[in-house]
């Protein structure tokens, strides 16, 4: 049987930058342990990649048990795979799909509300920088519509 482990969604809000489209870019990535997913220091759309994973969060809540999810990233071939393996249980299998096939890079076990309290904190962490740089748009509306929401289900 596998540990539980923690995993930390990691945002590094002193390299986000609003591009021309108002798509906010940053820093993202999976950190459990030593091990980086997809790296270290990954650049990608947080806004929209938070949203969609607190949205994913509610549903592998609420869904039965051996359902399987994708937590997408927007830039790359890559995802993480979770299959809810009990009640308060999920498996994170941390994938490179390639056009042929898919490559597991990765896998633990972790707490479905440990997950919910890092995808929570980074997105708060997120938020109060971009309140701060009155940065607005329709995404981190919604960003900031869905944390609420997720919030209150504690």
């Amino acid at each position: 049987m596998m540990l539980l482990k923690d995993i930390e969604v990691v945002v590094n809000t002193n390299s986000i930058f609003m591009n021309t489209s108002r798509n906010v870019i940053g820093e993202i990535y999976f950190k459990i342990g030593d091990f980086y997913f997809p790296a270290e220091g990954w650049d990608d759309f947080v806004v929209v990649i938070l949203g969609w994973w607190q949205k994913d969060i509610m549903n592998i809540r609420n869904d039965r048990i051996g359902t399987v999810y994708e937590l997408d990233f927007m830039d790359g071939p890559w995802f993480v795979k979770g299959n809810k393996i009990s009640e308060h249980t999920i498996e994170l299998e941390f994938v490179r799909d390639k056009s042929d096939s898919q490559q597991i890079i990765f896998t633990c076990l972790c707490q479905v509300a440990q997950l919910q309290q890092s995808i929570l904190h980074a997105t708060e962490k997120l938020l109060t920088e971009l309140k701060s740089r009155k940065w607005h748009s329709d995404d981190i509306e919604e960003l900031d519509r869905i944390w609420r929401l997720l919030k209150s289900l504690n």
